[in-house]
C-alpha cells in the first residue's frame, strides 16, 4: 500500500500525476478529490471533466478505482459551491460505476451519534481531520472494500490435508 496523495492539489494537479501512480502498479486507487477545487473557486465543469478523465486512465491501466468525497469541514461549509462538487463526485461515481466513500455522510453520522466529538474529528485548522478522525475513516473504508469484495472463499485443501472427519462419520477416530 502506498499513500501517493499530495496535500493541497486540485483535480488538475492530480490528473497530471496519474501516470506516476499508474507506474506504481497498484491494484486499487482510492482517490479523494473535491476539497481544494471549491476552495480555489475553480470551475465545476473542469473538476468534473478531469475527474472523469482520471478514472478512465486508471481503469484503462487495469486499476480498480474508488472515489472518496471531500470532508465535512468549517472551511468547506464556508464555500457556497462546495456541495456542488460533492454532488458532482457522486454523479461521476454512479455514471462510471465506481464505488464511492461518502466521507461527508460518514463524518456527519459520527458527530450525530456521538461516536466522535467535533474536537476528536477535526483539527483546529478547520479543514483536515485529526488522527482519530482518519483512524475512524480508515476502518470505514476497509469495511467498504471488504463488503465490495464479497465472501472470502474457503481455502482448498491439498492432497494429504483432508478436512477432519466429523464425529460419528465413517473414518472418524474412535475413542
Amino acid at each position: 500500500m502506498f499513500n501517493a496523495g499530495v496535500g493541497g492539489q486540485d483535480a488538475d494537479d492530480m490528473l497530471r500525476r496519474i501516470p506516476a501512480v499508474v507506474a506504481m502498479r497498484p491494484d486499487l486507487v482510492i482517490w479523494q478529490t473535491g476539497s481544494n477545487d471549491p476552495l480555489r473557486h475553480l470551475p465545476l465543469s473542469r473538476f468534473r471533466a478531469e475527474t472523469l478523465r482520471g478514472v478512465v486512465l486508471l481503469r484503462g491501466a487495469g486499476i480498480d478505482v474508488m472515489l472518496m468525497e471531500a470532508q465535512d469541514s468549517r472551511r468547506l461549509q464556508a464555500e457556497p459551491e462546495a456541495p456542488r462538487f460533492r454532488i458532482a463526485l457522486r454523479s461521476i461515481a454512479a455514471e462510471m460505476q465506481v464505488p464511492l466513500v461518502r466521507r461527508y455522510d460518514l463524518m456527519r453520522d459520527w458527530l450525530a451519534k456521538g461516536t466522535l466529538t467535533p474536537a476528536e474529528l477535526m483539527s483546529p485548522d478547520g479543514l483536515h481531520m485529526t488522527d482519530g478522525g482518519y483512524a475512524r475513516l480508515a476502518i470505514a473504508v476497509g469495511d467498504q472494500i471488504l463488503a465490495l469484495s464479497g465472501p472470502v472463499p474457503t481455502p482448498a485443501r491439498g492432497p494429504g490435508h483432508a478436512a477432519p472427519a466429523e464425529a460419528g462419520s465413517p473414518g472418524a477416530p474412535r475413542s
